[in-house]
């Protein structure tokens, strides 16, 4: 559930779909086995979706990043200077 501005600088509270954007993000689970193993095959994974906002303000400063280890802000200034050197 979302529940503020994926921007962690950014206190503002989710609303309205109208007042930012909403992203989904597919990811993989691993599904833990009955003896409390978490089984890492392809075939135990288990698809999850994961959702972020980012308010109207915020959208225009960052983008989202998704990692191993969660989804993460960027500010765009660095991106778009990476693609203007290229």
């Amino acid at each position: 559930m979302v529940s503020k501005c994926a921007n962690p600088a950014c206190p503002v509270s989710f609303r309205y779909l109208r007042d930012g954007r909403l992203f989904r993000f597919e990811g993989e689970e691993s599904v833990p086995s009955q003896t409390g193993e978490t089984i890492s095959s392809a075939k135990t994974q288990a698809r999850r979706a994961r959702f972020a906002w980012l308010c109207h303000q915020c959208c225009s400063k960052v983008k989202l990043v998704v990692r191993s280890d969660g989804i993460f802000t960027e500010p765009l200034a660095r991106a778009q200077a990476a693609s203007a050197s290229s």
